[in-house]
């Protein structure tokens, strides 16, 4: 995994012991780098249009959105080429 908070030597935020295994970043809800499948792509879309701000701030408490992404990600995963669109789902909104 390409996580910008795994520096080579461990995960710089400390998650998992500081030292996570490839499956574990693969479903952190902090990963930020190269989208690993379709739900990091569906997430940046809709955080880029709004939808997102809107759906967590009809619900307050979000609606499953990781859970979604998670699993469209392994039904879906990027390999290759792909894995140069960027994945933000934890940027500022």
């Amino acid at each position: 995994m390409k996580c910008d908070h795994h520096d080579g030597n461990g995960c710089t935020l400390g998650l998992f012991g500081g030292n996570p295994s490839p499956g574990v970043c693969e479903s952190c809800d902090e990963y930020v780098g190269p989208a690993r499948g379709a739900g990091d792509l569906i997430e940046a879309v809709t955080k880029r249009t709004g939808i997102k701000a809107i759906v967590d701030k009809v619900t307050g408490n979000g609606c499953g959105c990781s859970r979604r992404r998670d699993k469209l990600n392994k039904f879906i995963p990027f390999r290759g080429e792909q894995d140069d669109v960027q994945s933000d789902h934890d940027s500022a909104e």
